[in-house]
């Protein structure tokens, strides 16, 4: 697929609300190997049109397909998933040495990057040139679709992805050489991708300063930890923060 315009070939999600789909796409990742329950959870949530691929997705990254309405081909999107926390899919230590590459800014050389990689070119190859592609995921797993959207171009949609101050840097940086040459494939590719960004979150604060769409979410606090019981203490980092329920709405 040398040559594929990812930018002309975006992914149609309907009606859907960005912040809101990608955000649940990327809470269904969490699953780990367990693609039923991916499955049911993103049909519970009412994205019953997405099917989960059982052949491409694992412990570390799920694939979604839709057919197109018109023509050949599918609507395919791969969302990474991102640490591991509660260690429920027993890989804390291979998580936490990926998250240690993100610090350090060799996230590379991380063989969990490798993989996405390896596994986005197997997603095109097996959907073909007629098929719209995207990527997404959490943190962690964020970081690993901006490092595919920035290599190739796809449409990325990151939900308070893990950064650096390295990468603050390395975005100033890039800010200063698209302005000078807005055509450089690392700008175009940019321009592709949109960040969700909650508002004092530590984790991802170094990754706003590019050139990446930004927005962010207006999500109300207490509604969060009122659905989540005794047990939730405000977490910035959270995904629930973008979920469409948990938005305030403008006043008039």
């Amino acid at each position: 697929m040398s040559g594929y315009d990812h930018a002309n070939n975006k992914v149609d999600i309907g009606d859907y609300d960005p912040m809101d789909f990608y955000a649940h796409l990327a809470s269904a990742a969490y699953y780990g190997a367990d693609n039923d329950a991916k499955q049911e959870y993103i049909n519970k949530e009412g994205f019953t049109d997405w099917t989960v691929d059982n052949e491409l997705s694992n412990m570390d990254r799920t694939v979604y397909y839709k057919p197109k309405k018109e023509g050949k081909g599918h609507h395919v999107i791969m969302s990474n998933r991102g640490t591991d926390l509660n260690n429920e899919t027993g890989n804390r230590g291979r998580n936490m040495l990926t998250d240690a590459g993100i610090f350090f800014g060799v996230e590379p050389r991380m063989q969990r990057f490798k993989d996405a990689n390896t596994e986005f070119l197997k997603m095109r190859e097996k959907y073909g040139t007629e098929s719209n592609y995207a990527v997404g995921g959490h943190s962690l797993g964020s970081s690993q679709s901006m490092y595919l959207n920035r290599r190739y171009g796809v449409e990325g949609h990151q939900h308070n992805p893990g950064a650096s101050f390295s990468h603050m840097r390395t975005n100033v940086i890039s800010r200063a050489m698209c302005w000078a040459n807005p055509n450089w494939s690392s700008c175009k590719a940019a321009d592709n991708n949109t960040i969700y960004h909650t508002v004092g979150d530590p984790v991802s604060t170094a990754s706003i300063v590019g050139r990446d769409k930004k927005q962010f979410t207006n999500s109300d606090g207490k509604a969060i930890e009122r659905d989540m019981g005794k047990v939730a203490r405000y977490n910035p980092h959270g995904l629930e923060h973008f979920y469409k329920k948990y938005q305030k709405k403008s006043k008039k």
